[in-house]
C-alpha cells in the first residue's frame, strides 16, 4: 500500500549552478513519507547528470528521512509540460513544487502537512515567499491574510487574479511556495494547453482554485524564490504576444464557464496588461508607466505617496528626476513586505511624524482608493490633503 504524503516535483533545465542547494534544501526536511521527483527538461548542461547522482545517493545520505528521488528525463518542453509530467508521475495524496533554481528553509514540507490535516476538506495551503536578489531579499505575497477560508462562501476566486480592495492579487499565481491535492491538481493541470508559456501557472492555478473547498493561508515565508538572469521562465521577444494572447483567451473562458463575475475579467485584464508593459519594454524598448498628477499639486510641495505598487513607483520616479516637489516618503501598509532597496517604505503611521503638504494615493482602483482614504482619515491624515486620481499611462 503506497503510504507516501507529499511528492515534491522539481522542474530542472539547465540549473547545475543552483540544483545541488535545491535538492539538498529538499532533503534536509526531515519530513517522512515523501519522495523528490527531478524533471530533467532535457538540459544541456550537467543538470541532468546531477539529478542521477542525487537518486543514485539518496538510499545511503536520507536514510533516516524515509524519503527517495526519482528522475525523469524528457526532450525539452518547457516548464508547463514539466510539471504535467511530474503531477502525471507523483503518487502522494499531496503535490508542491520547488524549481530547481530556489531552495527551502527547514520546516516548510511540515507547516503544509499540518496545515492541510487540521480539518477535513483542505486543498490548498499557500505560504509567502522570499524573494532573494543577489545580496538583499524581500517577501511577497498576496492579499488573503493568514487563516482558514471556504473558498466559495469567501469568494477567493474573485479576489485571486486582483483583489480591487487590497490592490494586489488576492494570492500570487506562481506554483511555488503551495500545496496542493494530488487527485484535484490532475485533472486541472492536464487541460492547460501548450500554447500558454506565459503565465502558464496562472491559467492551471486559476482553474484549481475554484475547485478547492477550503483552503490555508499560512505566515511563513521559508520557500526562497532566486531571482536571476537565467531561469525556466522565459524571457520576452515578438512571439510573447501571440503567447499572452494565448493566456487570456484561456483565462477568459475559465470566467465565462465557471461565472465568477466581471471582477475576475478585470483581474484578467489587468494580469495581461502587466506581461504587455514588460513585453513592449523588452521588445521594442519602450517604458510604460503612470504619471505624477503634478496639476493637483502645488510646487514646492512636500509629498506623501501612499501605495509602493507600480504607480505609487512611478510616481516617486517621477519626482526624484525632476525639482517640482519633495518625496517626504513612500508609504504602504504592506510596508514589511517591501525591502526592495531601491524604494525605501515606510508603514502608514510614520505619516503623522513628518511634515508634509499632500498625500498621494497612488492605486488604480476607485474603490481601493475610497478604502484607503477612509484609513487614513481614521490614522488622522488630514482629509483636505488626501489626493488621488485616475492614473494616467506615459509611454516614452
Amino acid at each position: 500500500m503506497n503510504n507516501l504524503k507529499l511528492s515534491i516535483i522539481v522542474p530542472v533545465y539547465n540549473m547545475e549552478k543552483y540544483i545541488r542547494q535545491c535538492v539538498e534544501s529538499i532533503m534536509r526536511q526531515k519530513t517522512k513519507d515523501m519522495e523528490v521527483i527531478l524533471i530533467n527538461d532535457g538540459s544541456t548542461d550537467f543538470s541532468g547528470e546531477l539529478c542521477d547522482k542525487y537518486a543514485d545517493n539518496c538510499a545511503d545520505k536520507y536514510a533516516d528521512q524515509h524519503g527517495q528521488i526519482r528522475v525523469i528525463h524528457q526532450e525539452n518542453k518547457g516548464l508547463l509540460e514539466s510539471r504535467k509530467r511530474g503531477v502525471e508521475a507523483a503518487e502522494a495524496e499531496y503535490v508542491t513544487f520547488v524549481d530547481s533554481d530556489d531552495w527551502i528553509e527547514e520546516g516548510l514540507f511540515k507547516k503544509f502537512i499540518q496545515a492541510a490535516e487540521t480539518m477535513e476538506d483542505i486543498d490548498l495551503v499557500v505560504s509567502g515567499l522570499t524573494c532573494d536578489k543577489g545580496r538583499f531579499s524581500f517577501r511577497k505575497c498576496g492579499s488573503l491574510l493568514p487563516g482558514t477560508y471556504h473558498v466559495t462562501e469567501d469568494h477567493i476566486p474573485e479576489r485571486m487574479l486582483y483583489d480591487w480592495t487590497a490592490g494586489e492579487m488576492g494570492i500570487a499565481g506562481n506554483a511555488c511556495g503551495k500545496l496542493f491535492r494530488r487527485d484535484l491538481l490532475a485533472a486541472v493541470i492536464r487541460g492547460v494547453g501548450q500554447g500558454i508559456v506565459h503565465g502558464e501557472d496562472y491559467a492551471w492555478f486559476f482553474s484549481y482554485v475554484p475547485l478547492v473547498r477550503k483552503m490555508v493561508v499560512t505566515d511563513c515565508f521559508l520557500y526562497h524564490y532566486r531571482i536571476h538572469e537565467k531561469s525556466m521562465s522565459t524571457s520576452f521577444d515578438m512571439e510573447s504576444f501571440t503567447q499572452l494572447l494565448a493566456l487570456k483567451n484561456y483565462l477568459d473562458k475559465q470566467v465565462k464557464e465557471r461565472r465568477i463575475g466581471d471582477k475576475n475579467q478585470a483581474g484578467v485584464n489587468q494580469l495581461v496588461w502587466g506581461g504587455l508593459m514588460h513585453a513592449l519594454r523588452e521588445v521594442y524598448g519602450l517604458s510604460v508607466g503612470y504619471i505624477f498628477p503634478y496639476e493637483l499639486v502645488k510646487a514646492g510641495s512636500r509629498v506623501v505617496i501612499y501605495g509602493a505598487g507600480v504607480v505609487g513607483r512611478c510616481y516617486y520616479n517621477c519626482l526624484k528626476s525632476g525639482s517640482y516637489a519633495e518625496v517626504a516618503a513612500l508609504a504602504d501598509k504592506s510596508w514589511s513586505c517591501m525591502t526592495d532597496t531601491a524604494y525605501e517604505v515606510c508603514p502608514p503611521e510614520h505619516i503623522l511624524e513628518i511634515p508634509y503638504d499632500a498625500v498621494i494615493i497612488a492605486v488604480e482602483p476607485e474603490e481601493l482608493y475610497r478604502n484607503i482614504k477612509d484609513e487614513l482619515r481614521e490614522l488622522g491624515v488630514e482629509e483636505g490633503k488626501i489626493i488621488w486620481e485616475k492614473p494616467r499611462i506615459i509611454r516614452t
